[in-house]
């Protein structure tokens, strides 16, 4: 009877929180009693949900709650509390249901089936017909702040839970379009799946999935501008939907703005801790910020050294910039043409580089770059972001050896370049001085070099592969 009576859905919610697979007798005495203030249970429930008894709590539940939508005049979404003798509303009869999940996922040692019971719980009350936002808010709390041994499954479920919350619009129509949509996509029809998602957004514009699912049909498409005003319309109704946030970082790269890129994908991470893909990408959009702004001007040293024939009167007057420290650093490298019989220009290069016994910290590679001046003067900056593979780490005492091939269609005069490399232990953009380091590559000719002594060379050096530049369109001088 009483408020009971109007949750469809309760039955579910109680065998999840408080009586499937929770902790001992006792706290499952206190859970009781927390429910028991803002939802009549029956004393026979009660004590088959203190004795750990499922399946009877379960059967009890689904028996006494019929299947019906709550009545109009008991509001479903959580509001401002009623007025001193007025009836409770159904939404803040759940709060206490709510931040009894909340305690029992990320306050209790509570096993860690009945923490994801009340995770599952929690998604329940944020999905229609309930809509609670504080719900949601629980979510995102478990998804940010869920620790310890468990706290990956424990996070893992609530990201599941609020996927499966923000696939339901509290319209059974409206939701089997949205999976006609998504199975469109999957089979690459996404023309199709726009015009269903469309349908949705025409019929429920509040919806923010149908916006969503939108917006990464359009994405695939190519229709980045599409894309990104209907990214933003879901971002509008959802705020942290990490994965819409995530889908507009992808859109404005793909626009080529890597700053606001980056920024809605350090806004995802925010969000989503734990969302491994946007965080990979936001590292690596600063990393390629740092190295720009470091390399940059370095660049323009080793070109003007290369450049003998100069530019103007005023570009030879100006004054070259500064070369970034080397402390500890010792640093040798070669070029050579190898002589083949090819229409191409093929040249190999090696590079061995030493953090001194004396160096202070260890360092480790951010990127490397090379001004190549080729017949004619024309030069071309080349610059290599070292992750992965070519990435490297080196204490005090320890060196790097590395070689590769590069293969052009024109003849390469001269070359010049170096390695932008970071101590450990620095940060902060005030320490850049302090923090990033330099290892010059002098410029030199290319000295001719057979294929047999090339691979003599190559011992004792890590090969890294070989770097087509054949299509490089170098212009005019």
């Amino acid at each position: 009877g009483g408020l009971l009576s109007c949750l469809p859905r309760f039955s579910s919610i109680v065998s999840k929180l408080v009586a499937s697979l929770l902790p001992p007798v006792a706290y499952r005495q206190m859970l009781v009693r927390r429910l028991s203030c803002a939802l009549p249970l029956s004393s026979a429930l009660q004590a088959r949900v203190v004795l750990g008894r499922r399946e009877h709590a379960v059967h009890s539940g689904g028996a006494r709650i019929k299947r019906r939508e709550p009545p109009q005049e008991i509001p479903v979404a959580s509001s401002a509390s009623s007025s001193s003798g007025s009836a409770p509303t159904l939404g803040s009869a759940l709060e206490g249901p709510v931040q009894e999940a909340l305690q029992l996922v990320l306050g209790s040692l509570a096993p860690v089936e009945a923490r994801l019971g009340a995770v599952q719980a929690l998604g329940d009350m944020m999905a229609p017909p309930y809509s609670l936002e504080t719900a949601e808010d629980a979510l995102h709390k478990i998804l940010s702040e869920a620790q310890g041994e468990d706290g990956q499954r424990i996070a893992d479920a609530a990201e599941v839970a609020l996927w499966s919350g923000w696939h339901l619009s509290g319209t059974e129509e409206i939701d089997s379009a949205l999976q006609r949509g998504m199975a469109m996509m999957e089979k690459k029809q996404m023309e199709e799946a726009v015009r269903i998602f469309t349908d949705i957004i025409n019929t429920c514009p509040a919806f923010a999935e149908g916006w969503n699912k939108r917006a990464t049909a359009n994405f695939v498409l190519k229709r980045y501008e599409e894309s990104l005003s209907d990214g933003l319309k879901a971002l509008e109704l959802k705020p942290r939907h990490f994965g819409c946030l995530a889908g507009l970082g992808m859109v404005h790269q793909a626009m080529g703005d890597n700053d606001q890129a980056l920024k809605n994908f350090k806004a995802a991470v925010q969000v989503h801790p734990r969302i491994e893909g946007a965080r990979r990408i936001a590292e690596r959009l600063q990393l390629q910020n740092v190295v720009n702004e470091q390399l940059r001007p370095q660049i323009v040293r080793v070109a003007r050294s290369l450049d003998e024939s100069g530019k103007s009167q005023e570009a030879s007057a100006e004054p070259l910039p500064a070369p970034l420290p080397s402390d500890g650093l010792l640093c040798e490298w070669d070029l050579h043409r190898v002589v083949e019989d090819s229409p191409d220009w093929k040249y190999f290069i090696r590079v061995r580089l030493r953090n001194e016994s004396s160096a202070r910290s260890p360092v480790r590679s951010l990127a490397r770059f090379y001004a190549l001046r080729f017949a004619g003067g024309r030069i071309f900056p080349l610059t290599r972001v070292t992750e992965g593979a070519s990435a490297f780490e080196l204490e005090p005492g320890e060196e790097s050896k590395f070689c590769w091939h590069v293969v052009f269609r024109q003849e390469l005069q001269d070359a010049g370049g170096g390695l932008l490399l970071e101590k450990f232990g620095v940060s902060g953009e005030n320490q850049a001085q302090q923090r990033f380091l330099h290892a010059d590559l002098v410029p030199k000719a290319p000295v001719e070099a057979s294929c047999d002594e090339v691979e003599r060379m190559k011992l004792g050096y890590e090969y890294t592969g070989q770097l087509n530049l054949r299509e490089l369109t170098l212009g005019k001088q």
